[in-house]
């Protein structure tokens, strides 16, 4: 039995997440990995929006929901997904933080490349000499709503 990795920094969990939701061309996300970060319940909060109500799943049900988005999109499929941090503003005291984490996703499709921005917000708790992500949630940047200058890094 291989034994469970600690996050003991919160710089880990947050890298280590990125490096997981990231995937090489025809490869899926390592999400044996990413389920590593999570603590037991935790929850993930995909964007909503006033036709599709907020609404918390399972880590299992985001990851299954994931994969079979991936599966559909052949071309994201061949292609692959990498997102990387820009920017990390971080609240802690005691055994919580709250993280606020600006990202970058690239796609290089046949026709153009694809760049996307967004903020990941990231609550974790130090329990068991480790840090574990309690709940991910996020909203994608997009014409209408821009990332503040103050979650962007610094020129």
């Amino acid at each position: 039995m291989t034994a469970v990795k600690k996050y003991q920094e919160l710089d880990e969990v947050i890298c280590t997440l990125y490096e997981c939701m990231s995937f090489a061309s025809n490869e899926m996300p390592d999400y044996q990995r990413c389920k590593t970060l999570f603590c037991r319940g935790a929850s993930v909060i995909p964007p909503s929006d006033d036709l599709i109500p907020a609404s918390a799943i399972s880590v299992d049900e985001f990851f299954e929901t994931s994969k079979i988005a991936i599966e559909r999109s052949k071309e994201l499929q061949s292609r692959g997904l990498k997102e990387r941090e820009l920017c990390r503003k971080v609240h802690e005291f005691g055994a919580i933080a709250q993280v606020f984490s600006t990202y970058e996703s690239r796609v290089d499709f046949s026709d153009r490349e694809s760049v996307g921005r967004g903020v990941n917000s990231i609550s974790l708790v130090f329990q068991d000499s480790r840090w574990w992500i309690l709940s991910l949630s996020w909203e994608d940047e997009s014409p209408e709503l821009q990332v503040p200058a103050h979650l962007l890094p610094s020129s």
